[in-house]
């Protein structure tokens, strides 16, 4: 099939659309789990935020990988688990920017928790997209 360039970029831009769309559910799920372990379990800050990044991470993965970008997959049934393990590494940099956002935002400038985790979220997601777009779903 033959795609021209107003095609291409009309297929890029949904596939930023779905991205962000899932990216917003691991929001959600990320925002739930840190409130969760801090405010009801009193878990620390650092293991609470850990926690909501990884259930995120995974969460966003299943998403991306069976929504998002389910053009570039190869048909066989264990093609998931090296894709895993690759946005595993990709997103490990964003995750720990979202870390570094938010213990930074909150301990060094008094920002509240949840603030400062949602700038790190963003600040996140633009690199996940990247790595994702161009090197885990990348054929």
């Amino acid at each position: 099939m033959n795609f021209k360039p107003a095609d291409l970029s009309l297929t890029s831009a949904w596939r930023a659309m779905k991205f962000g769309i899932v990216g917003l559910s691991g929001v959600a799920l990320n925002m739930l789990v840190l409130w969760l372990l801090k405010e009801q379990a009193h878990t620390p800050l650092w293991l609470a935020s850990s926690s909501a990044i990884e259930l995120s991470i995974l969460n966003n993965f299943l998403w991306n990988y069976h929504w998002t970008f389910v053009d570039r997959q190869s048909p066989r049934a264990s093609a998931w688990l090296p894709a895993l393990f690759k946005y595993h590494l990709a997103v490990s940099a964003a995750a720990v920017s979202n870390f570094a956002v938010l213990w930074l935002l909150h301990q060094r400038f008094g920002v509240h928790y949840l603030t400062a985790n949602v700038l790190g979220i963003l600040f996140g997601f633009v690199l996940n997209y990247l790595f994702s777009e161009h090197w885990v779903f990348n054929r």
